[in-house]
């Protein structure tokens, strides 16, 4: 994300900024920038936000607005023509007066937002009048040929009280709301869902206890706050007409800003770690890479057909990376391994050996040559032997020594029943 001073020809100085949209829109993760509405639509408050909250009421706790500084914003799909700007990228024009942002939809559609003092225009004109005095105001040289839709709604900052009453389990835009600066909300909705989904999965198939539903507040409450607030930082200084253009821009020159930036909008920056021990031991050395992070993807085979360690947990359940590293027979320890687990939890667990060379006693769809060692080495592993357990969500659940067998299956305990206790389907 990029920001530039620029000076309009009449003498207006104001922030444009951008970054770039991926040009799939099937898989665009940024919240907001959704592909335009197949029919008109009427202007309606955006759906959820206002109170009452059913759900909510009747469950009890609090979810109320935490600040008093509340604002509004305004949005359309439209076609328009004349743009200056790029459409491939998100471009963002801010002035004291206000906010506008353009980007472009599929086919020869935009999507506009409108925010500050500029929304007044609302207020004198319709919405189509409104949105094209804005975009005359940044002078970006476009014209709103037919516009498809328009909403209003108020910017919330707000997490939830709880994210669970005993079967009543709340997600996304029900646990957290916040400013759309910085498109973070459809990210953090769609984690909540895969962070519960496989938690929930287990529990109705009789594969684990209900508790381990409790981790689903207590791993994703403190995303949402952080989310919330890095929302509410780029807020302020995308919206906040309190603060000078000039001091915004100076904030936008900071490096640390900008790699903060990326890394909350991406969503990179948020781990697990330590949440009341859900993210397991690790008794090797100190690194970079610690349970609780999100599980580094890596090439381990360049040749065709190329292979990733995220092509190893295209499964329902933990992937269990087995590195057996320089040992004279690497295939000892990792097959009694691989045994114990599997006895123990049968696949709800697939084991894969890791390794330089083929390892005997593993299958094509339980083994992974990885010639160079660089799984063992972004995983933290010494002397690229090792344990490493992805779980269903692709975060760093346990890594640890091959001789700490006692400890992984203490660790999957607190997820999963053993196949004693399950359903017979689940058994190897």
């Amino acid at each position: 994300m990029t920001f530039h001073e620029h000076k309009t020809p009449n003498g207006r100085v104001a922030l444009q900024g951008k970054h770039p949209r991926r040009p799939k829109w099937s898989s665009l993760p940024l919240a907001g920038f959704l592909s335009a509405a197949p029919a008109p639509m009427p202007a309606l408050p955006w759906p959820g936000l206002s109170p009452p909250y059913t759900v909510r009421t009747h469950v009890g706790g609090e979810f109320e607005e935490k600040s008093e500084d509340t604002m509004t914003m305004s949005m359309v799909d439209a076609k328009i023509s004349g743009f200056k700007g790029d459409r491939n990228w998100v471009n963002y024009f801010v002035a004291a007066k206000g906010f506008m942002l353009v980007t472009g939809l599929p086919g020869d559609k935009y999507r506009l937002y409108l925010a500050g003092e500029l929304e007044q225009y609302l207020k004198e004109n319709e919405p189509k009048e409104a949105f094209q005095r804005g975009l005359d105001f940044f002078e970006t040289g476009a014209t709103i040929d037919h516009l498809d839709w328009s909403s209003t709604w108020p910017i919330r900052k707000i997490v939830g009280e709880f994210y669970r009453r005993g079967n009543v389990l709340l997600c996304g835009d029900a646990t957290h709301v916040h400013s759309p600066a910085g498109g973070q909300g459809m990210n953090a909705c769609m984690q909540d869902a895969f962070n519960l989904g496989w938690k929930l999965s287990l529990v109705i198939r009789g594969m684990a206890n209900a508790e381990i539903l409790d981790t689903y507040e207590a791993e994703r409450k403190p995303i949402a706050e952080q989310v919330t607030e890095g929302a509410d930082r780029m807020h302020q200084v995308l919206f906040n007409a309190k603060i000078g253009i000039e001091d915004r821009f100076r904030l936008t020159q900071d490096p640390q800003w900008h790699e903060e930036a990326i890394r909350r909008i991406s969503g990179i920056s948020h781990n697990y770690r330590g949440v009341d021990g859900i993210a397991g031991t690790a008794v090797t050395a100190e690194q970079h890479l610690q349970p609780g992070d999100r599980a580094p993807d890596i090439v381990l085979s360049k040749s065709a057909p190329q292979l990733r360690v995220y092509d190893l947990c295209r499964h329902c359940g933990f992937t269990l990376l087995i590195f057996p590293g320089d040992q004279a027979e690497p295939g000892i320890a990792a097959r009694e391994i691989a045994s114990t687990v599997t006895a123990t939890f049968g696949t709800l667990v697939k084991c894969v050996a890791v390794h330089r060379e083929p390892v005997s006693g593993f299958d094509v769809d339980h083994m992974a040559v990885d010639r160079e060692g660089a799984a063992a080495k972004i995983y933290g592993l010494d002397n690229s032997s090792g344990l490493a357990l992805i779980r269903p969500d692709l975060f760093l659940g346990f890594r640890g020594a091959l001789t700490d067998n006692a400890l992984l299956l203490d660790y999957l305990g607190k997820w999963l029943l053993p196949v004693a206790e399950t359903p017979s389907v689940i058994a190897a």
